[in-house]
């Protein structure tokens, strides 16, 4: 990979319509690229299948599979979908990126890629626009016009950015000022309009990526590796029909909650924020990166070391536990935080060895139980956070807690 010219990245999925189809489209964008003449050098893939397994002849580029010119990553579904596949393929290959890296899911857009092919000396083309970004430092002026690598082999999409009309506002908002300089101090207005790659597909020259260091792309995996069942293996509870197992089966689907932001406020008047969930589950961080990434890897944007402020909330045993309160500046909430999280943020296991201290009622304490006694007597709880198999979702529609039972602890 290191030696290659190019380097597809794609993620792909054992459901969906590109399963059913074979992957027509990631095997043509496949043939296209190892054609003698292809403008894109020499080319080598790497495939990362969620819930998918790799030694199956049902994997996109299995030609080039038995041949070695890719290789093929095998995991659990996470919520995070290909977010987790970017951020997993800049930390491992770190040290053997192509000059190039291309990232698709398994349904990519060929029209759009054929367009670079096209164009005069593309590669330095798009190294250029990265050195010509460095180039403006640290001028805020130029940081709230959107940058995007140019070519970029996908369809830019450029948006406002505000919390009174953006959708996805709030995990964006947390994400930039716990990972970008210039926004982490609460000092600097996050910028008005963004742009980002529709489905996900890029192209970043490895002089981008570069810019961020392997930790930063570490801490990233961190936050999008968080299993989430497949819809398919979500059981069934006999009681539900079908619309309210289509409802929990597709929450369990997205993932468990990771983020806290607290309390949301009552924005007044109603509807005058756009945003106001209550945190980030594993499809919000699909979403945050999918509109982030030419803010992630913006080089005229410095790298920051993340809150919360106590490294341990962000191991792989703490976010397992529960999840993690935003640490001041980076909630979204202003007005409401103080109610519901501290400005340190933490976590259940920061917590627990008094690094930090948990809002009163916090909901994900380790001490929100509820106990019962099921027909066979032999008494359960209720435990708010679970990752694995028999996880379901409980509460309101759409909420994000997971549940599981198990034997209740000796008194």
């Amino acid at each position: 990979m290191g030696a290659s010219t190019t380097g597809i990245v794609a993620t792909f999925s054992p459901g969906g319509k590109a399963a059913k189809h074979l992957y027509a489209e990631l095997n043509t964008l496949g043939s296209i690229m190892t054609r003698g003449d292809a403008p894109f050098g020499r080319v080598r893939a790497v495939v990362y299948g969620k819930g998918a397994h790799c030694p199956t002849e049902a994997v996109p580029l299995s030609g080039w599979l038995h041949s070695g010119q890719a290789h093929c990553f095998q995991g659990p579904n996470v919520g995070a979908r290909e977010s987790h596949t970017i951020w997993q393929f800049v930390a491992e290959f770190y040290d053997h990126l192509p000059r190039v890296a291309l990232f698709v899911q398994d349904d990519p857009e060929i029209g759009l890629i054929l367009q670079v092919q096209r164009l005069p000396r593309w590669i330095e083309q798009l190294e250029s626009s990265v050195e010509e970004r460095a180039a403006v430092g640290g001028s805020l002026r130029h940081q709230d016009q959107p940058w995007s690598p140019t070519p970029c082999g996908c369809r830019l999409i450029r948006e406002k950015f505000s919390r009174d009309s953006y959708g996805g506002y709030s995990p964006i908002h947390w994400w930039m000022r716990s990972f970008l300089v210039p926004y982490a101090n609460g000092s600097v207005e996050l910028p008005s309009q963004i742009s980002w790659p529709s489905m996900a597909q890029f192209m970043m020259p490895r002089t981008a990526l570069r810019r961020r260091s392997r930790r930063f792309a570490e801490l990233n995996v961190r936050l999008t590796e968080i299993p989430a069942p497949l819809k398919a293996n979500v059981p069934r509870n006999p009681k539900e029909n079908d619309a309210a197992h289509h409802r929990s089966s597709k929450w369990a689907n997205f993932g468990p909650q990771i983020v806290d932001f607290g309390e949301p406020p009552r924005p007044n008047p109603p509807g005058a924020w756009g945003d106001t969930r209550p945190g980030i589950n594993g499809m919000d961080f699909a979403q945050l990166y999918e509109r982030s990434w030419f803010l992630a890897f913006d080089p005229a944007l410095k790298e920051h070391a993340p809150g919360p402020a106590h490294p341990l909330c962000l191991s792989r045993e703490s976010m397992a536990r529960s999840p993690m309160r935003c640490a001041a500046p980076a909630c979204p909430y202003p007005h409401g935080r103080a109610k519901s999280n501290d400005d340190e943020g933490g976590c259940a296991s920061s917590d627990e060895i008094g690094a930090t201290r948990a809002p009163p009622r916090w909901r994900f304490g380790p001490s929100k139980t509820a106990a019962r006694v099921p027909p066979d007597g032999n008494p359960e709880y209720l435990e708010i956070r679970c990752l694995g198999a028999g996880c379901l979702t409980t509460g309101k529609e759409g909420g994000r807690a997971w549940a599981a039972t198990r034997p209740a602890a000796p008194i």
